[in-house]
Formats: C-alpha cells, sequence, structure tokens
C-alpha cells in the first residue's frame, strides 16, 4: 500500500511549511515507508536552509538542520550505513545516511508521536490533538475574513436551454 508523509518545517517557533503527500513508492513495510517520509523531511529541510540564506538569514550564523521523526525504524535506517537487511529500500533514500555523516543535516532525532506536529498531516487525529499540534504549530483556525481581503461578489451563472 501506499502511505502518506507529512512534512512540518519550523523556523525557530514560526511554521515556515507543511505538506501532506502520498508517497510514490509502494512501501512493503512501515519502516521502509517512514524511511521514505524522513527522505522527503530531509529534502525539504535543506530546501528551507537554503531559502532562509537566499533571504539574508545568514547574518545570524549558521542555521543548523534538525529533523525529526517518530520512527524508531526510520532513525536506525538513516543513522546506519547502507541498507543493512532492509531489501526494497530505494536507493534514492541512501543519501541521507550521507548527510548525516557529513554534517549537511546536523541531526535526526526521535520525537515522540504525541509531540510529532506532522502527525495531523498523516492521518485523522481527534480534535483534541488537532488543537494541541495546531497550536504548537502556532496556526489559529479563524471564522472572520482578513480586513485586506476584497469582499466577496456573487455571480449568478447564465441558465442553459436544452
Amino acid at each position: 500500500r501506499r502511505s502518506t508523509s507529512g512534512t512540518s518545517v519550523h523556523f525557530g517557533q514560526h511554521t515556515w511549511y507543511c505538506s501532506s503527500t502520498t508517497q510514490v513508492p509502494v512501501s512493503l513495510s512501515s519502516g521502509e515507508a517512514e524511511t521514505y517520509g524522513v527522505t522527503k523531511a530531509f529534502s525539504r529541510a535543506i530546501g528551507m536552509r537554503n531559502l532562509a540564506y537566499d533571504l539574508g538569514f545568514e547574518r545570524y550564523g549558521e542555521l543548523s538542520l534538525e529533523v525529526q521523526t517518530d520512527s524508531s525504524a526510520a532513525l536506525a535506517i538513516c543513522q546506519r550505513r547502507g541498507c543493512g537487511k532492509l531489501r526494497h529500500l530505494e536507493a534514492g533514500c541512501l543519501w541521507i545516511q550521507a548527510a548525516l555523516s557529513s554534517k549537511r543535516v546536523n541531526q535526526l532525532t526521535k520525537v515522540p508521536g504525541v509531540k510529532n506536529t506532522a502527525e495531523i498531516l498523516t492521518k485523522s487525529v481527534g480534535r483534541r490533538d488537532l488543537d494541541k499540534n495546531l497550536e504548537a504549530m502556532r496556526v489559529e483556525i479563524r471564522n472572520d475574513r482578513a480586513a485586506e481581503l476584497p469582499q466577496a461578489t456573487v455571480v449568478e451563472r447564465a441558465g442553459c436551454a436544452s
């Protein structure tokens, strides 16, 4: 089956990017699927760090990257060298092992599932967990419109004769 990857990129306490995508490769194990998710997170994190440098954030010093996962299996796969006993992992995922050893990404850490803000991007969660994760991401749900937005106008659809 195909899994869903959820990615949430933060700069300090600010959420810069979120995505939820269906994975392209069909995974034969949950560890393999989680590794594909971590690979996507590495790619997004490096891209966002490059964006921060393009925006002039280097004046604040070196930007370090920490990728977090709630998967022990993915953590083990990413921190070792090679595929090990995992037989079906796509070779394109192995660059993350090199990225860790060369410090292109500073660290990969384990985060409990209940503290993983990207969790709400991968599956259905209860209202309490949704609110808690949105608060951690500094996302506020409001029912009103921003004053700067133009007012919507009603467009009537012309009837079609048959």
